[in-house]
């Protein structure tokens, strides 16, 4: 690393630290950080921040798996676990013996949380989102907490019995991509594509498709300072990107 980006980095350490102190926390501060380069550029300052943005008290740890019953997604959970924790290049190379003990976490912060939250149904893609905070966070416990909460704030109407709501919102998509470029709207109209293709973008946050957790931590990072809808408005721009 040069010295200019070493200097950044600690500036950005430094102002990341002033705007956590401040009472009540600065969070304008940490939404214009969350959009800029690099957002909250590492996962010690995530373990810091991510908790603050979901009003999560990381010092009072919940004994989430207590909360574990037999459910009606168990089966579905599991397969999806159990096909976990390969696609990120950085775990790789773990051994089989400590992957399966993380993905044993990983099932259990998913049935703490639906079977602690009633009304919340299990849709394919949800251990994707819960496998970040996973493996950003340093705690399990902590791990739960932002999970659940994300799940309360953000994913809550892809949690649902059916996934009509999804269906619906997803035309939103081609609202914003008309705004955004007209011609590859046009395009879409014509050719009958519905906006499906961004659907794992959208209900997995991109932990689906992008294969460095790094850079799926990065988009947390904004997601997390974003009213829900900022996912539409990334996935719209992300469309008239690649397609």
């Amino acid at each position: 690393m040069t010295s200019a980006t070493l200097m950044f980095a600690k500036n950005r350490e430094d102002e990341i630290s002033a705007a956590l102190l401040k009472q009540p926390v600065d969070l304008e501060t940490l939404r214009r950080i969350s959009r800029e380069k690099g957002g909250f550029q590492n996962n010690g300052t995530r373990i810091r921040v991510w908790p603050k943005l979901l009003n999560v008290n990381r010092y009072l740890p919940t004994d989430y798996r207590s909360y574990i019953d037999p459910h009606r997604d168990d089966t579905q959970v599991r397969c999806d676990v159990e096909r976990s924790l390969w696609n990120f290049s950085h775990i790789k190379t773990w051994k089989d013996s400590f992957r399966d003990k993380r993905r044993i976490a990983l099932l259990e912060i998913i049935m703490s949380i639906l079977c602690r939250n009633k009304s919340l149904f299990y849709y394919q893609g949800f251990h994707d989102v819960v496998s970040i905070f996973l493996l950003v966070m340093e705690e399990d416990h902590l791990a739960f907490a932002l999970a659940e909460a994300t799940s309360a704030h953000y994913l809550v109407d892809y949690m649902t019995e059916d996934f009509d709501a999804v269906s619906k919102s997803m035309r939103m998509l081609l609202v914003l991509i008309k705004h955004a470029d007209a011609e590859l709207h046009a395009f879409l109209v014509r050719s009958k594509i519905e906006p499906f293709f961004a659907t794992s973008w959208l209900i997995t946050w991109f932990a689906h498709d992008i294969r460095d957790a790094g850079e799926v931590a990065r988009v947390f990072d904004a997601f997390l300072c974003s009213h829900p809808m900022f996912s539409f408005y990334v996935c719209a721009a992300v469309s008239t990107t690649v397609i």
